[in-house]
């Protein structure tokens, strides 16, 4: 079924009648979500799109047409994963159909000819109907009913006080490469809208609910309520997370990545372009740059110290946030040998899905990439040897809920400090998975990768762009981050010491955070072939560094 618009007239778009669901699951979806950052599917293949649920927004926006549908569609992939979204669609025409092109043109999802009339159907998210729609029954606690499951609004006990009158204001859709979507009210409050809709407890709701009523100070943003969906047998899913506001000059990411910038500039303007070995000059100006007092370098570690100091409480708060309470999902237990087993033989399960994965698409590699991508494919038995060797930590050690996906992009930085956010988890990763309990040093360990990514990104833009064709030597760039790593991990094991958040012997330590950064790097490789390509040489030298350094612990 091939049309180059939608047509459709103001009664079948009121009515979603056949006339709209038909075209609209047959041709303008499924095009509409593999162009969207946070559709999780892209590389399965695809049978068909089915509306499964609509809920009628019939909210006023002061603008337009006040008629939207909040749908729920299911994608039936042909190795039987039937993931849900939520999707919801906007009509506008004329003159508000120009705006909303404008503003916002990844939110076209079809050109629509309407009664003779020129227009659009859009990301809902667009429509200040559907905004104020979302906030307004959030805040209400009021349960809307679709054609088969139902939006349920689940206030905090303060929310209501705190940010009244918001929902009559207007709220600004974030852009951005996400897995979700988010609305920003006022600078108020963030509202955070779940794209995939998974049945089972959200593990980013449950925690910051959590941490809402723990008395550990932790830097996380205010939970104010959530939006659930429930489907039409019951079952329930997270749909959105609303959170105060935080003021903010950007990501860590963003943080890291200048102060990065900054440094190896800094050191390409003041020495020769010819760049020796370990103890060169080179080397010596890098040490000046991070180790004299009031300089920009020291102030960067020292932020870094900040970052891994908000870490470990974080993981104090998970730790004791629920101590004496019922809520067993929270309650710290034992790192056992079994558990460790589990890790290593997860581990291993993902080494050969991975790397069968770059195997098959091998011939597609950037060349550049290539020969790393040949060394991870004939190192898996290798690491296979390493995993068969490694030791299960003392008894002592704990494990605890996680952030689960803790990189420089989950945190905000204010200037002065930093605010953790972000704690769904890895998205390739089953619901169920997430909200396991597991050692405090997968976290650190996804930090510490992502400071990794974030020296590799900056070197090559760097080199990339550098006059003459010079390009920074490989052992300052593992310099920089071993520097970054030492004082990561030196401050956040003095935070957690005597609590049992990670193992007391340093060969342990060593031994469980090579396990978990091992592990981290291959999740990396995967997720990297199926969303981008184009930075998959990162992991992939992640992975050589990590296997070459017998002492990279040390």
């Amino acid at each position: 079924m091939e049309q180059k618009a939608l047509v459709v007239s103001l009664n079948q778009w009121d009515a979603f009648d056949d006339a709209l669901k038909r075209p609209l699951e047959e041709v303008f979806l499924l095009p509409y979500l593999r162009r969207s950052r946070w559709f999780r599917d892209k590389s399965r293949c695809i049978r068909e799109l089915v509306v499964i649920d609509r809920i009628p927004c019939r909210a006023s926006s002061g603008e337009g047409r006040d008629s939207a549908w909040l749908l729920v569609v299911r994608v039936i992939c042909t190795d039987g994963h039937e993931p849900v979204y939520f999707l919801p669609l906007g009509l506008a025409l004329g003159e508000e159909a120009a705006r909303i092109k404008k503003d916002y043109p990844p939110g076209v999802v079809a050109s629509v000819e309407c009664e003779g009339e020129q227009g659009i159907c859009f990301e809902g998210l667009c429509s200040r109907g559907v905004q104020h729609f979302l906030l307004q029954t959030l805040l209400s606690g009021t349960v809307v009913r679709g054609s088969s499951g139902a939006i349920e609004g689940l206030p905090a006990g303060l929310a209501r006080r705190e940010i009244a009158g918001l929902s009559r204001g207007t709220a600004q859709l974030l852009r951005g490469e996400q897995s979700n979507s988010a609305l920003l009210y006022q600078d108020r409050a963030f509202l955070k809208v779940y794209r995939a809709l998974e049945s089972g407890e959200n593990p980013e709701v449950e925690i910051l609910r959590c941490l809402a009523t723990a008395d550990e100070s932790c830097p996380v943003p205010r939970y104010l309520g959530s939006l659930g969906y429930r489907f039409p047998g019951g079952e329930k899913a997270a749909l959105a997370l609303l959170m105060a506001h935080v003021p903010n000059k950007g990501d860590g990411w963003e943080y890291v990545t200048e102060e990065g910038r900054h440094f190896f500039n800094h050191l390409l303007q003041r020495v020769s372009p010819e760049a020796p070995g370990v103890h060169d000059p080179v080397r010596a100006r890098a040490g000046n740059y991070v180790a004299t007092p009031g300089t920009r370098g020291r102030d960067f570690l020292e932020k870094v110290s900040l970052l891994a100091h908000r870490t470990a409480s974080l993981h104090r708060a998970l730790l004791r946030g629920s101590e004496g309470s019922s809520v067993d999902s929270f309650r710290p237990e034992p790192f056992t040998p079994d558990d460790h087993q589990w890790l290593v033989s997860s581990l291993r399960v993902l080494i050969r899905h991975v790397t069968s994965g770059v195997r098959q698409r091998l011939a597609d590699f950037p060349e550049a990439a290539m020969p790393l991508a040949e060394d991870f494919i004939a190192r898996e038995e290798y690491i296979h040897c390493l995993l068969a060797d490694a030791i299960a930590p003392g008894a002592e050690t704990r494990k605890i809920r996680l952030h689960g996906d803790y990189h420089l992009g989950q945190v905000l930085f204010t200037g002065d400090d930093f605010i953790l956010t972000d704690f769904e988890g890895e998205p390739a990763r089953p619901l169920g998975e997430r909200r396991k309990k597991g050692p405090a040093l997968r976290d650190v360990a996804g930090m510490l990768r992502s400071f990794h990514y974030a020296v590799s990104v900056t070197c090559h833009e760097i080199s990339s762009t550098a006059p003459g064709g010079r390009t920074l030597p490989p052992s300052l760039r593992e310099w920089w981050y071993r520097q970054t790593r030492e004082v990561f991990l030196k401050t956040y094991q003095e935070e957690v010491r005597g609590l049992w958040l990670v193992p007391g012997e340093r060969a342990d330590f060593q031994a469980l955070l090579r396990l978990c950064l091992l592990e981290k790097v291959v999740y990396e490789i995967g997720y990297e072939l199926d969303n981008r390509p184009e930075w998959i040489w990162i992991p992939l030298e992640g992975i050589r560094f990590l296997l070459d350094q017998e002492n990279e612990l040390s």
